[in-house]
């Protein structure tokens, strides 16, 4: 399956998850519904996890970038359980 970008808005999307957020608390109380804000902080690149520190500090690098280890995560959860390895 290959991803199609489609360019959104920053300030409409953010009223989208806003609203979903919304939606899911009342139609599923006891439920998390906060994730939809920080996906979006996320892919816009307020990423709290970076790899910087490791680098100074350890001479450490990723063995990925962020877009493919998050290609490979969403890929490995996809897969049926018999297959993950």
């Amino acid at each position: 399956m290959r991803l199609h970008r489609v360019p959104v808005p920053l300030l409409l999307m953010r009223l989208g998850v806003r609203l979903w957020t919304r939606w899911r608390r009342m139609t599923h109380p006891r439920r998390y519904a906060g994730l939809g804000g920080a996906a979006v902080g996320f892919m816009i690149g307020e990423n709290p996890f970076v790899a910087a520190r490791a680098q100074q500090e350890l001479g450490w690098t990723p063995p990925f970038d962020a877009r493919t280890a998050i290609q490979r995560t969403v890929t490995w959860y996809q897969t049926p359980r018999v297959e993950r390895v």
